[in-house]
Order: C-alpha cells, then structure tokens, then sequence
C-alpha cells in the first residue's frame, strides 16, 4: 500500500459529510495565508516599546476556532491506516462535505492554530490529533517529518490508534519507520500469528534482550537498562503538548544504581541543562515514573514501579532534547552541541560499562495503552485556560457586535488583563460567579462565539436558574439572534419554561424580537392556542398602538387573529382605536369581521362608529360586516355613532344601508 500511495500525484483525505460549523473551518483554511497568520499571532513575542504595531487588538486575526473541532472529531483521525496514506502522499486533499482543501494549507493552519498565543484550550484539542497532522506536512517542517522515526517509536505514538487486525498497528507506521521498513519477518503477512510478531518486533527493537517463551501478544523479557532519573511534569505550554523532565540523581526507587556518566549528563541544575520529553497526542507519562535507556534502544524508555515490579508505561518516547525545550525546537548548530545532543549521548552511553540494571518487563505492543498513560484533553468550565479563551472569545464577540472597534484593545492591554487573570487563577477554579464565564453570561451578552466556546465545555445546556431562566431563555429575551442558534443548534430545550411559566419563544415575542421568535418554531416550537395568554395581550396592544409590523410578525408566527382576550379581539382594538391598516392586516390574516365583544355584543363596526373612525368603518364595511348588527343593549353601529355626534361616520354607516334599531323593530 505504501508504494500506491507514493506513486500516486494525490491522495484525498475524506473526512467525511459537513458536521456542525465544519464548511466555516474548512473556508477558513481555503483563503487564509496561513504562514502570514502564524506569524501575525505570535504577539507576546513582542517587545512592547510603545505602539509596537502588533495585531492584538485586530481581531480579525485572531485564531478562528469555529469549526475546527468538528473536523478533527472525525473517525478518520483515529484510524491506524490513514497515517500510511498521508505519508506517503506527495500531495494531499482534505475533503468535508463539499469542501476541499490542500493538505499542506490544512497542516500550516492547524500548527498556527495550536501555537495561536490567544487560545491555549485551541492549542491542547489540536494537540490531540497533532501527529498525523504533522504527516501532511511537505515542507519538512513537521516534528516527526518525513521518514526519521524508529519503529517502536511510531508503534507507542499510535498505540491508541484504532484497527480492524491488531497487526495492522504495526504494518500502517512500518513503511514509514526509520530503522524497520525493510526489515524481514515484520512486512505484512496475515498468516503470521500475532504473538509471533510481537516476538520479532521486541527482539528487534531491543537486540539481545532474552525474551521468554510464552502465548499471546504481551512479551515478557529481560533487558539491562541505565537509569536517568525520575520524570517530572514540566507543564503544557505553546501548542498543547505535554512537557516533561528527568534528571539524574533524583529517584523514588529503592536502591536505585547510577551510571558516572548518566550523572554527568542529566544532572542539570538549571532549566538550560535539563533534559525533557514533549509528547503531543492523548500519551502522559506519570510522575511516578522514571526514565531508562534500555541496552539496544535508541530512545529512553518509561518505566513505574507497581507492587515492587517495574511497569512499562512507554517502551519508546519522543527523542529528548536539552535546554528549554518548552519554548523553542532545540538543534545542534555544530559539532560540540551536536555530541551534546541526544543522539551523541545515546552513542556515549552505549560504551559504558558501570550501572547497569537488569530489569524483567512486559509490553503488548498490539494493545491499547494503560489508561493511567492517557489523557483526553476536555474543557472545563473552572480551567483558567478556558476562561482566558472566554475572555478573548467576548472580546471578539463585542468586535463582531459593533461594540468595540480594533482600537479599543492591543498588546498592553490584553497583556495586562492577562496578568489580572493569572492573580485570579484560585477564584477561577472555584468558580467564582464574579469572574468565570457561563454560558447565562454569554447568552445574555449576546457573544455567540463564547457561548459556542462553553458548549464545547460540556456545561448544562439547559441549565434553570431561578430568576434568570436557561441561557436560551436571555438570548431570546435579548433578542440575540446568533445565540439563539447556536443554543437550538447545540439541541436547546425550547418547551422548558422559566419561572414565571414562559417558554423562550413567548418572551422572544413578548419584547419584540420575532426574528429570534421564528428560530424555535422552526425547530418545532408551537405558539400557545388558549385564550387570555400574555402573547394574546401584547397582540392586542399591537393592534391598539398600530404597530404594523410587530401586528404582522406575529401573524406570520402563527397566532390566530381571532384570538379573545377580555372578551375582545385585535380586530375590536383596532377598530377602537381607528387603526385602518392593522384592520385590513388582520382581515387578510382571517379575522372574523362580526364578532362580539363579550357581555356589550358590539362588533367592530360598533366601536368604529362610536369613535367616529371613518376609515375603519369604511375598511369593515368593505369586507363585508353586518352594517345592522344588534348589540346585548339592542343597538345599531348608526345608533352608536350618532348618539356620540360623529356625524361623518354615521353618514357612511347610513349609506351603506345602516339604520337605527327603532327602524329596525318597526319594521318587525
């Protein structure tokens, strides 16, 4: 398959069909200048003299994380085979939905993203799925580029990786391996019982091990092995790696035997003398654990004690590297440093004699690994990385809003602000109301790119907070049309209500925001049907100020125009208050141009008479209303009219064929 791949002029990365705000990412990728961006984020790298012309405050350069984890949730990120494709490809496409772009673009964009100085969280999700990113990388610029990894390397990196055949964890990463990819009796055969080739990789990765006799695919065997001291927990920095130390000296295991030369080395006193391991992708070591070169490897492997045996956590890491590797990709630049490097050591070391250990291990190089050597990066609501990224998130929400414009914020004041965040750091983890970022606050403020940030933080979509509602209540309230999507779009619940019984649709309409209103009946919303609701009362009041066209935004939601409230309908209102074009609306919509006004009976021609409304009357008598009709008092819209001397209206009634109720009973 590698030699298909390789001659190939493109291999096409499918991800599959548009999932969330996946096209918006992938659009993303498509017109940005990526290498420009990178560059454009890095603004703490500044030195702040002055206007130091940075882009901190334009936010249209700020990293974009909206849809981006959409994509890299894709099945096709977790598979074993893939990472052979995107290898051997001299060129790649990556396709979601209908949208494709180079595989090149795709791999500069995710590694700007994940360094992106403003969005640490951004940094530890793309870390996730960072190494076979890194595979699309043509350039050569990658960590793991090209073809410079040894074999059990590559096999701890993805041991996690999914397979159809346990074996396939090794023949997907054998092609590409540095030291195995030709190597007889580990090329792909199916024939070959999987215990057997377990065997063969341990006897070829750890040449002159004594490997027992056994059944299955956990090797167990002996190895001599220098110890390098117990690893530490650095920190996870720039891109969402994780960063570790070990120095010599320092161990936690009993009787522990050091090597002169070993203490020579790694005993760094200071952080430009230690040596460290980064590891990208869901693998952690623990701080239980020690680092040992085992006789035969080319990198140090990581073991723990557990009830007084040794533990295999990782049999191969990263290379390590030396100085402050957090910050920057350290290499040699001549030949001292590059001796001092680790593949000069790692030769050194294998000369020496004294402090040698024999250890008896086990590894399954098949199965996944232990899960106290994983780590599933999640946001969490009290992370202060997250509630940084909230902070960054709200401000490019105000930027988007029109509420503060690319002058209102640069690198001073962002700076300081994150100083403010980092005293703050204790409150934050307790969640302090006053200082964390909800998911209310977002829907309130109307941020939709801080509310879509908490959603991915798995808070209670549909939390009900006594006085306030859920946050889909106060976005629709607000009239914030971007939340309110994002909510319904991330499955809102619209039928719960608040506490005074309101669902979000009826506050939507309540203070006016129909556009809002439509959202949740377009995801199956349904308008209250019974009478002498709140919504009824504020279609009423519509109809008596005239407001057209909240009148006419509501009759597109639904609301029926014959709707009673106090014994009357719109049509009475408007026909009270002469509001000749909210009458022909309501007409139009279906309204009954002769009901009764409760107890009075009166219609709406009535009320346009009484008020001397001639237009009104002349808009009910045109569609078709009884000029006659007998109110419970026994009379006429002309007696109305002429007993209240509006003499204009009561001239139309009577030409329209309106008599008073005394003719009337004569004529019976």
């Amino acid at each position: 398959m590698w030699d298909i791949y390789a001659r190939a002029r493109r291999v096409l990365v499918w991800l599959g069909p548009e999932t969330g705000d996946s096209a918006i990412a992938m659009d993303n990728i498509a017109k940005r200048d990526c290498e420009a961006k990178e560059k454009a984020r890095h603004i703490f790298r500044e030195k702040f003299k002055g206007p130091c012309g940075c882009h901190a405050g334009n936010f249209d350069n700020h990293a974009s994380r909206v849809g981006v984890m959409d994509l890299l949730k894709a099945p096709w990120f977790t598979r074993a085979w893939v990472l052979q494709e995107v290898a051997a490809a001299g060129e790649v496409a990556v396709i979601c939905g209908d949208r494709v772009v180079d595989g090149q673009d795709f791999h500069d964009e995710m590694t700007s993203l994940s360094v992106a100085s403003l969005a640490p969280t951004l940094g530890m999700q793309i870390s996730q799925r960072k190494q076979v990113v890194n595979l699309m990388d043509k350039k050569g610029k990658a960590v793991m580029g090209g073809m410079r990894v040894p074999l059990l390397e590559l096999m701890e990196r993805f041991k996690g990786w999914e397979s159809t055949k346990m074996v396939d964890k090794l023949f997907a990463v054998l092609a590409f391996s540095e030291d195995a990819n030709r190597v007889r009796g580990l090329q792909p055969d199916y024939t070959i019982d999987a215990g057997v080739l377990a065997r063969r990789i341990v006897a070829f990765v750890l040449p002159g091990c004594e490997i027992e006799d056994g059944d299955g695919t956990e090797v167990k065997f002996k190895v001599q092995g220098l110890l390098l001291g117990d690893v530490k927990d650095a920190g996870g920095v720039i891109g969402g790696a994780k960063h570790y130390t070990f120095q010599s000296g320092e161990s936690k295991a009993p009787g522990a035997i050091w090597n002169p030369k070993v203490l020579e080395i790694f005993n760094g006193e200071d952080r430009k003398n230690k040596w460290g391991i980064v590891l990208d992708g869901e693998r952690k070591l623990n701080g239980s654990s020690a680092a040992v070169l085992l006789r035969g490897a080319s990198r140090p492997a990581v073991v723990r004690l557990h009830k007084g045996e040794a533990v295999v956590e990782m049999l191969a890491t990263p290379e390590p590297t030396k100085g402050d590797f957090r910050w920057i990709n350290n290499k040699p630049k001549n030949a001292a440093s590059r001796e001092q490097a680790w593949p000069g050591v790692h030769r050194s070391l294998l000369t020496e004699t004294e402090g040698w250990i024999e250890f008896e291990l086990a590894w399954d190089p098949f199965s996944p690994p232990h899960p106290s050597t994983v780590e599933h990066y999640k946001l969490r609501l009290n992370d202060p990385d997250l509630q940084w990224d909230a902070y960054m998130e709200s401000l490019r929400d105000q930027y988007d809003n029109g509420e503060i414009d690319e002058d209102t914020h640069n690198c001073h004041t962002i700076t300081a602000q994150f100083a403010v965040h980092n005293v703050c750091v204790a409150a934050i983890g307790s969640l302090s109301q006053e200082l964390t970022m909800t998911l209310h606050k977002a829907a309130w403020s109307g941020f939709a790119r801080t509310a879509r940030l908490l959603l991915d933080a798995d808070v209670d979509i549909n939390e009900l907070v006594p006085g306030l509602g859920t946050p889909l209540h106060l976005a629709a309230r607000r009239g914030h049309a971007k939340v309110v999507k994002v909510l319904l779009d991330a499955g809102a619940d619209f039928t719960i209500t608040d506490g005074d019984g309101k669902p979000a649709l009826l506050l939507a309409i309540l203070c006016g925001n129909y556009e809002v209103g439509e959202m949740p009946i377009a995801a199956g919303a349904v308008l209250p049907t019974f009478d002498s609701t709140p919504l009824d009362r504020q279609f009423l009041q519509y109809a008596m100020s005239g407001n057209l066209a909240g009148m006419k935004d509501m009759l597109a939601l639904g609301i029926d125009p014959n709707n009673a409230e106090a014994g009357g309908t719109a049509l009475h209102c408007a026909a009270e208050m002469g509001r000749s074009e909210i009458i022909a609306a309501l007409l139009e919509a279906g309204a009954h141009v002769d009901l009764r006004l409760g107890a009075n009976g009166k219609t709406p021609l009535h009320l346009a008479a009484m008020n001397g409304h001639e237009k009104a009357a002349k808009a009910l008598l045109a569609a078709g209303a009884d000029v006659n009709a007998l109110s419970a008092r026994g009379t006429t819209p002309l007696d109305e009219g002429l007993s209240r001397g509006k003499l204009g209206v009561s001239k139309l009634v009577c030409e329209a064929g309106g008599e008073l109720a005394s003719a009337l009973l004569g004529k019976e």
